[in-house]
């Protein structure tokens, strides 16, 4: 069996990558990664039950939280969470 071989052209200039900063990213929330300070106490979108974590690190549109109740380090996508400080649905 004989494998093709692919010739390289050496004479042509390489193509130069782009990283000039981009705009920070959102979810269609609205949800930013500058919108969790650190410090800041956090449930997950959808489920906020037990101790809120709190927010370690903000890098990438991606937290670190450390939930105290489980133990657990996680790290979570910005828009995946939500502030502790919102009423839980059906509390008034």
């Amino acid at each position: 069996m004989m494998l093709e071989q692919i010739e390289l052209d050496f004479t042509q200039p390489t193509p130069q990558a782009d990283f000039s900063p981009q705009p920070a990213a959102q979810d269609s929330q609205g949800a930013r990664a500058d919108t969790f300070p650190v410090g800041c106490p956090v449930f997950l979108r959808g489920a906020p039950y037990g101790q809120p974590g709190r927010v370690l690190k903000v890098s990438r549109d991606k937290a670190t939280v450390w939930w105290t109740d489980l133990n657990y380090l996680g790290h979570h996508a910005c828009n995946s969470l939500m502030p502790a400080d919102v009423p839980k649905e059906g509390m008034s």
